[in-house]
């Protein structure tokens, strides 16, 4: 099915992470009619790696979530605004990983990550106050939905146990959670999301890559043992299992095209069901 022809307007914003004192682009691809639709609010989805996630040509993999075709080709869903923030490039582990790692081959390895919890802090107390007054957003917790694959899956997740007030929806896609698993599954446990929010939840069977190789053997069992553990930890924590959407795919490898396709998954379950 071909998308439908129209223009989504996006605009570009850079604001300031005091952490490493630099300026971040921000993106938000707004829905159709926005300008004109004054009066409307609208549900808000924030994506980490935001190089990733609309354009093919500026994805690390050299394909993107595809973002822009599936909110035009998909009517069902409701309107909403898209915010893709730009990950730290060579400091994208640091910025993921509330912990340092936990596994690795080397000292440089394993003292990566660490910096999770002041992204967090950032993106609640700079990025989505900015949003949501520049835009005509709903800003209640019901409304807010957060989502990342990988690295993006571990602070995905994180967030919404360290904020449950103001994400009520999480999709965490190829959930890294092996690099630094005790101190991931601790906080989790300690710290239960809402039980109104819907968590959906992806792997494959065929997840571990070359970069993975450096930390941990075996990556493909790896990431789906990390996935039943967030899981198990969710139903133990009192979360209830209509609430959470669980994914193992035959064969599906760690890399955007797998992400795109299940990032429908993730709002029909999240908006419409």
């Amino acid at each position: 099915m071909v998308p439908e022809r129209f223009y989504l307007k996006m605009e570009e914003h850079f604001l300031y992470v005091p952490y490493y004192d630099h300026h971040r682009r921000v993106r938000v691809l707004l829905p159709k009619g926005y300008h004109k639709d004054h009066w409307q609010h609208y549900p808000v989805v924030y994506m980490h790696d935001g190089q990733n996630i609309f354009y093919s040509k500026e994805s690390y993999s050299g394909y993107s979530w595809k973002i822009i075709p599936t909110i035009k080709r998909h009517k069902e869903f409701p309107k909403l605004i898209i915010v893709g923030i730009d990950n730290a490039g060579t400091a994208r582990l640091d910025e993921y990983s509330p912990w340092q790692a936990s596994v690795g081959h080397t000292a440089q390895d394993r003292n990566t990550g660490g910096k999770g919890g002041e992204y967090g802090d950032w993106v609640v107390n700079t990025v989505k106050p900015f949003i949501d007054h520049h835009y005509r957003t709903k800003p209640e917790r019901e409304h807010t939905l957060l989502a990342g694959s990988s690295m993006g899956g571990i602070i995905t997740a994180y967030m919404g146990s360290a904020y449950p007030h103001i994400f009520g929806h999480l999709g965490v896609f190829s959930l890294a959670s092996w690099f630094c698993e005790g101190d991931f599954l601790r906080f989790t446990h300690q710290h239960p999301i809402d039980r109104a929010s819907r968590v959906f939840i992806q792997v494959g069977t065929n997840e571990g890559d070359d970069v993975d190789a450096r930390y941990i053997s075996n990556m493909n069992q790896a990431y789906i043992d990390c996935t039943l553990r967030y899981y198990q930890g969710l139903i133990r924590t009192g979360h209830s299992v209509d609430n959470i959407r669980l994914r193992i795919m035959a064969n599906e490898i760690h890399h955007e095209k797998h992400w795109a396709n299940h990032f429908v998954e993730f709002l029909q379950f999240s908006l419409i069901e």
